[in-house]
């Protein structure tokens, strides 16, 4: 059962990184890059309302079935995007695939927090997010080399035939898995008491802002990159890969150092201030090449990898798989950020020159630096009234 939770973690992020990169170029193909926080907005508010449900609904359904319930949304939205259906069917369906997604995100959150050992949840959050992060680093080639064979398409295609192996594995393998006991808060209770709690409030504000961080890198950077730098497909998609090896070389040791040192808060200040210095490093370059943008998108990473594994390993050593009200207000920082960033990024592009909107992004990472530096080493504790 472990090891098909981690592979299906493996499997899951490669299908969803087929796509990560260039679902907002396939947006501004369809339908305009004015529309496209539109649709980001649209499906993380779906998102967020189905989190904000889910411990109703996992007890009385379970995870696993929970997984395959919104799995079969996610298959279905696929084969929507990789068939020849019109345009208003597709966008419908990319709606569907990008708030099915953080909704397994979730899921698979909750069968990792069924596994991870009271002790050494450093070293397990970081295995887990090593593999995760390879499929993340092997997505945009591949997505890259189906788009210059059969366009967006071929891309949905190859991201739904991962996708059926992983509910396979899935299936195959988590025939022994039992659901905890969940605790009946709902996420607004885990909200209440997570904003009294120092520690809780600040790991979870200050990964909001790396979540901010993605969203902000996933939907920008590409069309930066692409029509405003005039970069190939090809070489976009070698400039991702090696962007996120940091995750795959960082995540495992710092999971470790993180058991070890118990340094968590001074780790993600470092994080913060790498993706700071990076973010203005593509601003005001005014004349960046590939070989440029790579080395620059590469240490952003480096600091985005540091601080995710240390935010996440923070987080975990407080959050049971009995929490699904906590982990749900966790993993609904994923969709809330898609929502405030691509808005805030819309206006800043009507009022900036395109490359200063990373600019703007790192002056919004200043605040997860100074966040960083208020979340307490100690993790042995919970409060009581949370579990009534």
């Amino acid at each position: 059962m472990r090891n098909g939770i981690l592979a299906g973690n493996l499997l899951f992020s490669l299908s969803g990184a087929i796509t990560l990169y260039t679902n907002s170029s396939f947006i501004e193909k369809t339908v305009g890059v004015d529309f496209t926080a539109v649709l980001y907005a649209i499906s993380s508010i779906l998102s967020i309302i189905v989190l904000i449900n889910s411990t109703r609904v996992l007890r009385k359904i379970g995870n696993r079935a929970f997984f395959l319930l919104y799995g079969t949304l996610y298959t279905i939205s696929l084969c929507v995007l990789a068939m020849p259906f019109s345009d208003t069917a597709k966008i419908i369906a990319l709606v569907v695939y990008l708030f099915s997604t953080n909704v397994i995100i979730f899921s698979f959150n909750i069968f990792f927090a069924h596994l991870a050992d009271k002790h050494g949840r450093g070293n397990m959050r970081g295995f887990f997010l090593l593999l995760g992060n390879i499929g993340i680093m092997l997505g945009p080639v591949i997505s890259t080399y189906f788009i210059d064979i059969a366009g967006f398409s071929g891309m949905y295609l190859a991201g739904l035939v991962v996708f059926v192996i992983l509910v396979i594995n899935i299936e195959s393998t988590l025939g022994t898995y039992t659901d905890p006991t969940y605790l009946p808060q709902k996420t607004y209770m885990a909200l209440r008491h997570t904003l009294k709690e120092k520690t809780l409030r600040n790991v979870i504000a200050a990964n909001f802002i790396l979540q901010f961080f993605y969203s902000w890198m996933v939907i920008y950077t590409p069309m930066y990159l692409i029509q405003r730098l005039g970069f190939s497909w090809d070489s976009v998609g070698i400039i991702f890969s090696l962007m996120l090896a940091p995750f795959v070389i960082l995540d495992y040791p710092l999971g470790r150092l993180a058991d070890w040192l118990k340094s968590e808060k001074e780790l993600t200040a470092i994080g913060f201030f790498i993706m700071m210095m990076c973010l203005f490093a593509l601003a005001f370059y005014s004349n960046p090449s590939v070989l440029l943008v790579g080395v620059i998108l590469f240490f952003s990473r480096v600091g985005a990898a540091t601080t995710e594994a240390m935010t996440e390993i923070h987080f975990y050593k407080i959050a049971k798989d009995s929490d699904p009200g906590l982990i749900s207000l966790f993993c609904d920082l994923r969709p809330l950020a898609y929502i405030v960033a691509p808005l805030l990024g819309a206006l800043t592009v009507s009022m900036l020159p395109f490359r200063m909107t990373f600019a703007v992004l790192g002056c919004i990472l200043i605040i997860g630096f100074v966040i960083s530096f208020y979340m307490e080493k100690k993790q042995g504790w919970w409060i009581p009234e949370h579990r009534n």
